[in-house]
């Protein structure tokens, strides 16, 4: 089944998803409810925050999102690292927006 991107406002909130922004950047993330903070302003957390920071992280949000297809996701951002082959996850040039 060909997955397509989705547009970010009905992705799920309760799981880890795939998120691209504009540009075509692709990174795993969640929903963060960010009710810890005395002002909560929710927004797309992803695996990149730590390298960009929290202020750049809530200004640059996605457009788009996919499940993260489980056991294949191994290749997720790990700590600072960025995604450089996810096009594993679809045939090239096959992008749906």
């Amino acid at each position: 089944m060909k997955r397509a991107w989705q547009p970010i406002e009905t992705a799920p909130k309760d799981q880890r998803v795939l998120l691209r922004y504009s540009g075509g950047r692709v990174v795993c993330g969640s929903w963060d409810n960010d009710r810890q903070a005395k002002n909560p302003r929710p927004f797309w957390a992803n695996d990149l925050m730590n390298a960009y920071g929290i202020k750049h992280t809530r200004n640059v949000q996605p457009t788009y999102w996919q499940p993260i297809e489980w056991p294949d996701a191994g290749w997720c951002v790990d700590e600072l690292r960025e995604v450089t082959h996810w096009e594993t996850l679809r045939p090239a040039g096959s992008i749906d927006t």
